[in-house]
């Protein structure tokens, strides 16, 4: 997953912001700066810091899918990086 991370975040970024999930752990050697939210001791966010928008983007996506779309594109699955699952 970092490796991911490391592709796809820019160095620059103001704040990569993730959930408590273990393969977030090793986020600080990435050079990035890092907030995680503990869903695990119900909490969503604290001020500006907050999983919503990534959690909305994976909604949509799903609703699109299973809703409208029926499909996903090529371009769209080409998007997502390998080994990552679309939750459906």
């Amino acid at each position: 997953m970092m490796g991911f991370v490391r592709e796809a975040v820019d160095r620059n970024v103001k704040l990569v912001v993730t959930d408590e999930h273990h393969g977030y752990d090793t986020m600080a050697d990435s050079g990035r700066p890092h907030d995680v939210i503990k869903h695990g001791e119900n909490e969503y966010v604290r001020g500006i810091v907050h999983t919503n928008t990534i959690e909305s983007f994976w909604s949509l996506l799903k609703r699109g899918v299973m809703g409208s779309f029926h499909h996903v594109s090529t371009e769209v699955s080409a998007a997502v990086p390998r080994g990552v699952s679309i939750p459906l």
